[in-house]
Protein backbone atom coordinates (compact mmCIF):
# COMPACT_ATOMS: atom_id res chain seq x y z
CA UNK A 1 0.00 0.00 0.00
CA UNK A 2 1.28 3.21 -0.95
CA UNK A 3 1.90 6.02 1.44
CA UNK A 4 -1.17 7.58 0.35
CA UNK A 5 -3.61 5.11 0.10
CA UNK A 6 -6.90 5.17 -1.66
CA UNK A 7 -10.00 5.98 -0.32
CA UNK A 8 -11.09 2.03 -0.50
CA UNK A 9 -7.85 1.11 0.90
CA UNK A 10 -7.68 3.41 4.13
CA UNK A 11 -11.50 2.66 4.73
CA UNK A 12 -10.22 -1.05 4.51
CA UNK A 13 -7.56 -1.08 6.38
CA UNK A 14 -8.97 0.85 8.83
CA UNK A 15 -12.02 -1.58 9.37
CA UNK A 16 -9.53 -4.02 10.24
CA UNK A 17 -8.16 -2.08 12.82
CA UNK A 18 -11.03 -0.97 14.30
CA UNK A 19 -12.75 -3.99 14.69
CA UNK A 20 -9.71 -5.05 17.24
CA UNK A 21 -10.72 -1.83 19.01
CA UNK A 22 -13.64 -3.57 19.80
CA UNK A 23 -12.90 -7.29 20.75
CA UNK A 24 -11.94 -5.72 24.75
CA UNK A 25 -14.60 -3.81 25.01
CA UNK A 26 -16.76 -3.55 28.21
CA UNK A 27 -20.46 -4.60 27.56
CA UNK A 28 -21.12 -1.25 29.66
CA UNK A 29 -19.89 0.72 27.45
CA UNK A 30 -22.42 -0.45 24.60
CA UNK A 31 -25.14 0.08 26.53
CA UNK A 32 -24.38 3.79 27.43
CA UNK A 33 -23.73 4.69 23.53
CA UNK A 34 -27.00 2.50 22.45
CA UNK A 35 -28.81 4.92 25.20
CA UNK A 36 -26.99 7.90 23.62
CA UNK A 37 -27.95 6.56 19.80
CA UNK A 38 -31.20 6.22 20.61
CA UNK A 39 -31.65 9.20 22.73
CA UNK A 40 -30.43 11.16 19.51
CA UNK A 41 -32.47 9.21 17.38
CA UNK A 42 -35.47 10.29 18.59
CA UNK A 43 -34.38 14.31 18.57
CA UNK A 44 -32.91 14.97 21.87
CA UNK A 45 -30.06 16.84 21.72
CA UNK A 46 -26.51 15.43 22.02
CA UNK A 47 -25.23 16.01 25.20
CA UNK A 48 -21.55 14.89 25.42
CA UNK A 49 -19.73 13.55 28.29
CA UNK A 50 -16.32 14.49 27.81
CA UNK A 51 -15.89 16.79 24.81
CA UNK A 52 -16.94 20.46 24.86
CA UNK A 53 -19.13 21.48 22.48
CA UNK A 54 -15.96 22.99 20.40
CA UNK A 55 -14.01 20.51 20.89
CA UNK A 56 -16.29 18.38 19.80
CA UNK A 57 -17.00 20.52 16.58
CA UNK A 58 -13.45 20.20 15.85
CA UNK A 59 -13.30 16.59 15.94
CA UNK A 60 -16.43 16.24 13.77
CA UNK A 61 -14.27 18.45 11.37
CA UNK A 62 -11.95 16.23 11.23
CA UNK A 63 -14.25 12.90 10.78
CA UNK A 64 -15.85 15.02 8.20
CA UNK A 65 -12.50 15.13 6.17
CA UNK A 66 -11.68 11.48 6.57
CA UNK A 67 -14.72 10.40 5.63
CA UNK A 68 -16.45 12.91 3.60
CA UNK A 69 -19.68 13.32 2.07
CA UNK A 70 -20.90 14.24 -1.15
CA UNK A 71 -23.55 14.76 -3.08
CA UNK A 72 -24.72 10.75 -3.36
CA UNK A 73 -22.78 9.53 -0.70
CA UNK A 74 -23.77 10.46 3.35
CA UNK A 75 -20.05 11.16 5.83
CA UNK A 76 -19.00 10.55 9.00
CA UNK A 77 -20.60 14.03 10.05
CA UNK A 78 -23.90 12.57 8.82
CA UNK A 79 -23.60 9.07 10.51
CA UNK A 80 -22.83 11.18 13.58
CA UNK A 81 -19.29 9.85 14.60
CA UNK A 82 -18.58 12.59 16.99
CA UNK A 83 -21.23 10.69 19.15
CA UNK A 84 -19.44 7.79 18.79
CA UNK A 85 -16.35 9.22 19.88
CA UNK A 86 -16.99 11.10 22.69
CA UNK A 87 -19.02 7.87 24.40
CA UNK A 88 -15.75 5.46 23.73
CA UNK A 89 -13.49 8.40 25.21
CA UNK A 90 -16.04 8.79 27.82
CA UNK A 91 -15.69 5.32 28.72
CA UNK A 92 -14.15 1.96 27.11
CA UNK A 93 -11.20 4.58 25.43
CA UNK A 94 -10.90 6.95 28.68
CA UNK A 95 -7.28 6.40 28.75
CA UNK A 96 -7.00 8.02 25.22
CA UNK A 97 -8.92 10.94 26.14
CA UNK A 98 -5.66 13.44 26.98
CA UNK A 99 -4.06 12.15 23.91
CA UNK A 100 -6.75 13.12 21.83
CA UNK A 101 -7.18 17.00 23.52
CA UNK A 102 -3.62 17.06 23.44
CA UNK A 103 -3.55 16.74 19.86
CA UNK A 104 -6.30 18.66 18.92
CA UNK A 105 -5.17 21.61 21.37
CA UNK A 106 -1.52 20.80 18.72
CA UNK A 107 -3.79 21.29 15.75
CA UNK A 108 -5.50 24.23 16.80
CA UNK A 109 -2.21 25.88 18.00
CA UNK A 110 -0.97 25.14 14.20
CA UNK A 111 -4.44 26.83 12.97
CA UNK A 112 -3.52 30.05 15.23
CA UNK A 113 0.11 30.08 13.89
CA UNK A 114 -0.93 30.18 10.35
CA UNK A 115 -2.51 33.71 11.00
CA UNK A 116 -5.54 34.69 9.65
CA UNK A 117 -9.23 35.10 11.75
CA UNK A 118 -9.76 31.55 12.69
CA UNK A 119 -8.76 29.88 15.89
CA UNK A 120 -10.04 26.76 15.88
CA UNK A 121 -9.77 24.25 12.96
CA UNK A 122 -13.73 23.99 12.31
CA UNK A 123 -13.24 27.63 11.39
CA UNK A 124 -10.85 26.22 8.69
CA UNK A 125 -12.40 26.46 4.61
CA UNK A 126 -12.28 22.61 3.72
CA UNK A 127 -9.39 22.98 1.68
CA UNK A 128 -7.30 24.45 4.51
CA UNK A 129 -8.18 21.18 6.53
CA UNK A 130 -7.20 19.43 4.56
CA UNK A 131 -3.57 21.05 4.11
CA UNK A 132 -3.48 20.39 7.84
CA UNK A 133 -4.52 16.90 8.52
CA UNK A 134 -2.06 16.07 5.58
CA UNK A 135 1.28 17.52 7.66
CA UNK A 136 -0.03 15.58 11.01
CA UNK A 137 -1.39 12.12 9.26
CA UNK A 138 1.76 10.54 10.66
CA UNK A 139 0.97 10.75 14.36
CA UNK A 140 -0.80 8.91 16.96
CA UNK A 141 -3.27 11.83 17.48
CA UNK A 142 -4.64 11.50 14.04
CA UNK A 143 -4.37 7.47 14.21
CA UNK A 144 -6.74 7.61 17.34
CA UNK A 145 -8.94 10.30 15.71
CA UNK A 146 -9.26 8.22 11.97
CA UNK A 147 -9.66 4.46 13.94
CA UNK A 148 -12.39 6.03 16.18
CA UNK A 149 -14.09 8.09 12.90
CA UNK A 150 -14.28 4.42 11.34
CA UNK A 151 -15.39 2.58 14.08
CA UNK A 152 -17.84 5.56 14.61
CA UNK A 153 -19.13 5.19 10.73
CA UNK A 154 -19.47 1.58 9.84
CA UNK A 155 -19.84 0.14 13.62
CA UNK A 156 -23.27 -1.31 14.67
CA UNK A 157 -26.05 1.10 15.29
CA UNK A 158 -26.27 -0.52 18.79
CA UNK A 159 -23.13 0.25 19.39
CA UNK A 160 -23.41 4.04 19.52
CA UNK A 161 -22.15 5.13 15.66
CA UNK A 162 -23.53 4.80 12.64
CA UNK A 163 -26.33 7.10 13.20
CA UNK A 164 -29.68 5.18 11.37
CA UNK A 165 -27.39 2.73 9.11
CA UNK A 166 -25.51 5.72 7.52
CA UNK A 167 -22.59 3.59 7.38
CA UNK A 168 -23.94 0.62 5.62
CA UNK A 169 -25.37 3.37 2.96
CA UNK A 170 -21.26 4.40 2.30
CA UNK A 171 -20.75 0.82 1.76
CA UNK A 172 -23.49 0.04 0.03
CA UNK A 173 -24.54 -2.83 2.67
CA UNK A 174 -27.63 -4.64 2.79
CA UNK A 175 -28.03 -4.62 6.67
CA UNK A 176 -30.75 -7.56 6.40
CA UNK A 177 -28.19 -9.98 8.59
CA UNK A 178 -30.88 -13.02 7.66
CA UNK A 179 -30.73 -14.39 4.12
CA UNK A 180 -32.28 -17.19 2.45
CA UNK A 181 -31.13 -19.41 0.14
CA UNK A 182 -30.06 -19.44 -3.35
CA UNK A 183 -27.59 -16.67 -2.15
CA UNK A 184 -26.12 -16.19 -5.46
CA UNK A 185 -24.68 -17.94 -8.69
CA UNK A 186 -22.04 -19.99 -6.72
CA UNK A 187 -24.55 -22.36 -5.64
CA UNK A 188 -25.92 -23.09 -8.58
CA UNK A 189 -24.70 -26.12 -8.64
CA UNK A 190 -25.92 -27.38 -5.88
CA UNK A 191 -29.60 -25.83 -6.94
CA UNK A 192 -29.12 -27.86 -10.13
Amino acid sequence: MSLHPTRRDFLALGGASAITVWLGTDPRAFKRALDATRSAAEGHPVQFEVLTAEQAEDLEAIAAQIIPSDDDVPGAREAKAIVFIDRSLASFASGQLDQILEGLAELNGRVVARGGEATRFAQLRADDQVTLLIEIEDTPFFWRVRSSTLVGTFAHPNWGGNHEGTGYEILGFDPRFIWQPPFGEYDAEVRG
